[in-house]
């Protein structure tokens, strides 16, 4: 079960939210809800797109998988690993898309 955190209020600054999820990251084991949740929440914004990840929430899932008593160091890592993959991923398509692209121009001319 997915429980999203409430956004902040309209005159927050804009990068109050993500401060709040990295933040929500690192807490103690004893917070092991709502650091799951923050994960799971992190997880779904890769699915949308991984190059839009914020750097502090990247450092947080650094700093987790580092610590390797925490229980979810392994999660982390993994994330980050997929984090990884995905930019390889989408900057492979882009690069793909460039070739076909100036193919394309050149057969056409």
């Amino acid at each position: 079960m997915l429980v999203l955190l409430p956004s902040p209020p309209p005159s927050s600054p804009p990068n109050q939210n993500r401060i709040q999820h990295s933040r929500a990251m690192e807490r103690d084991e004893e917070h092991q809800a709502e650091r799951i949740q923050a994960l799971k929440l992190v997880r779904q914004l890769m699915e949308i797109d991984c190059s839009l990840m914020p750097k502090n929430i990247v450092q947080a899932l650094t700093s987790i998988a580092e610590y390797h008593e925490d229980g979810l160091a392994r999660v982390a890592l993994e994330t980050l690993c997929e984090i990884g993959i995905g930019l390889v991923v989408k900057n492979f398509i882009v690069e793909i898309n460039i070739i076909l692209h100036l193919q394309l121009s050149v057969i056409l001319g």
